[in-house]
């Protein structure tokens, strides 16, 4: 196979690895995280809003200053204070005010009951899941509306409940107190609610059909979707509801024009007694102001045309993500300059996240995009270290080459030169002088033409130029190493009349390219030594042996050593010895007259 060939089949085997890793991820779970908290920041991020003119809060901010030192409400201050604000006719009143914080034993708490039935416009809360809080007793059921929320997994609040089944009586469906409130106030302009359009299962009012939650909306995945339930389109203003506080409105100090044809929500906010709630906007947000958003998104998307959250659909996630993964493939095989390359996926990268936060933030729809983001991120990050490497290893080329054109190769041509000019009848010196300078010339030219993407081949010098494939088992390396530099013109290897070579398998990681490297060239200058500084050497003994845990591979040959001081240490000696170092091992070299030269490297793979 070709480097080309192999080249491809790789870079397009890591694009669609890319691409399953991502969609894997998606499909388990693993970016719902990271897609609720960029849908978290988008709201954050959008332009401040203006008040709600439909709604109004009373809120109740300590229990005790109402109600003096009894830890409950009175049914009749209730009553009393209702019947003053129905006086500013408000078109529906919420009493978000659970009957475990009203006083049931007063004699005055069935009276309130009676009180409540018999305004049309008042609705009552109730807690239908575990703990369950009882409605007032008596009341008409369509008076009543549930008050439960649903909790994501990091505890923030991002879905609203419109409506569920009973979980004691299942064959009745029951609306929640905020829906409740939007209904009935809608009901006033003649908007019905009708059954949806798109999904029959939904809602509408008039042409608004108000979307509904499926396990994996969004950026979720598989969530509880018990009931009815949409995503709540916060509204972002430090004051989004007119607020004023309970005891205001009992000591009459109202404005008609902050009540009249107004939904008016009396809640709690007395944090002993009730918890704050996360949501994306606030993240010690009060039931009271938290039931005021659920209801005026429903109210404002059918009166004002305000937008709901649309998740969009999974087929259309999925052909972003398909796009995304054919682009990064198609990057990774074309032969662009890696400049070009990287300035394309940054600009593409800013497309998408100005496209995400436009369609969210202006228009609704939420496009789970985190999955195509991180294709093209992955995508970047190889180029941008594409480019780091290359251009780090262009330098070290280009800096290679020039030394040894600058000194090698001008000193090889000055003597060639002399050779020439002097006429020395010496061919066998002129000939070893061209194949060095021809060799030396060569291992600029392969420094200069190999894949820069690459570090997966050793090229070792011969009578040809050969190149390992480093993704080859360690011993089969070796055997490689063995043939191709015993083939080298070294005198001494001719010499050699006995040979044994064997080398067991090592345990080592395919792809660990630099330690193999690193061990070829090792094994390559020992036999090299041989070849250059053993003086008549007949037997030669190279071995890779598996013993108690440890590889001990040897070259050995019984030849006399020449070139001077045998003590002194080379720089092949020093490599070696940073290689055992390295490895955690150990190095040996001894010589011997009788037993000639052994180098041992030892380690534990």
């Amino acid at each position: 196979m070709s480097n080309k060939v192999a080249q491809l089949v790789v870079q397009t085997s890591t694009g669609i690895l890319i691409v399953l890793v991502i969609v894997l991820s998606r499909f388990v779970g693993l970016l719902e995280p990271l897609e609720l908290f960029w849908f978290d920041l988008i709201l954050k991020m959008r332009q401040p809003e203006q008040q709600d003119n439909h709604i109004t809060l009373i809120e109740i901010s300590s229990i005790e200053s109402v109600s003096g030192q009894n830890q409950k409400l009175s049914p009749q201050d209730l009553i009393d204070t209702v019947s003053q604000l129905q006086a500013y006719q408000p078109s529906v009143i919420g009493l978000n005010i659970p009957t475990d914080l009203i006083d049931d034993s007063d004699s005055s708490f069935k009276k309130f009951s009676d009180f409540v039935n018999q305004h049309s416009n008042i609705i009552s809360a109730e807690g239908f899941l575990p703990p369950f809080i009882d409605p007032l007793p008596g009341i008409d059921p369509n008076k009543i509306g549930f008050v439960d929320i649903f909790i994501d997994q990091d505890y923030y609040v991002r879905r609203m409940p419109l409506g569920s089944f009973d979980l004691q009586d299942e064959s009745q469906f029951k609306y929640s107190f905020s829906f409740l409130l939007a209904k009935t106030y809608l009901e006033g302009y003649g908007h019905s609610l009708r059954n949806g359009i798109l999904d029959k299962e939904a809602m509408r009012f008039g042409n608004i059909e108000i979307p509904k939650v499926d396990p994996n909306t969004g950026g979720y995945n598989r969530i509880d979707d018990v009931g009815i339930q949409t995503m709540v389109n916060y509204r972002t203003s430090q004051l989004p509801f007119k607020t004023i506080d309970f005891q205001t409105l009992k000591e009459k100090n109202l404005k008609s024009s902050d009540v009249k044809n107004r939904i008016v929500i009396i809640g709690i906010t007395d944090v002993k007694k009730r918890f704050r709630i996360k949501t994306p906007i606030d993240s010690q947000m009060d039931g009271l102001n938290l039931t005021g958003h659920f209801t005026s998104q429903i109210i404002n998307s059918v009166l004002e045309d305000r937008s709901l959250i649309r998740p969009s659909n999974q087929v259309f996630e999925y052909a972003l993500i398909i796009l995304s993964g054919i682009t990064i493939i198609y990057s990774l095989n074309k032969q662009l300059p890696t400049i070009k390359l990287i300035v394309i996926e940054i600009f593409l990268l800013i497309i998408l996240i100005l496209f995400s936060y436009i369609l969210l933030a202006f228009y609704g729809y939420w496009i789970a995009i985190l999955s195509p983001i991180f294709i093209l991120s992955f995508n970047l990050v190889i180029h941008l270290s594409s480019a780091y490497q290359n251009n780090i290893r262009r330098k070290i080329i280009e800096r290679t080459f020039e030394v040894i054109h600058n000194g090698p190769l001008q000193t090889l041509a000055i003597i060639l030169n002399n050779v020439r000019n002097e006429q020395i009848k010496n061919i066998a010196l002129e000939n070893d002088l061209k194949r060095l300078s021809l060799d030396i010339r060569e291992i600029g030219e392969e420094l200069r033409s190999e894949s820069l993407a690459y570090d997966q081949s050793l090229y070792l010098t011969s009578s040809t130029r050969e190149n390992l494939d480093l993704s080859e088992d360690l011993h089969e390396l070796f055997y490689q190493v063995y043939s191709i530099t015993l083939r080298r013109d070294f005198l001494n290897f001719g010499k050699i009349r006995a040979k044994v070579r064997s080398f067991d398998a090592i345990p080592i990681k395919k792809n660990n390219f630099g330690l193999k490297r690193e061990l070829c060239m090792y094994l390559e200058e020992a036999l090299c030594n041989v070849g250059k500084h053993s003086l008549n050497p007949t037997k030669l003994i190279v071995q890779g042996e598996y013993r108690e845990e440890f590889y001990i591979l040897v070259v050995q040959d019984n030849g006399i050593i020449t070139g001077g001081n045998k003590n002194i240490t080379g720089q092949g000696t020093k490599s070696a010895s940073r290689l055992a170092r390295k490895l955690k091992g150990q190095f040996e070299r001894k010589s011997s007259p009788e037993k000639g030269t052994i180098c041992r490297l030892s380690w534990k793979p």
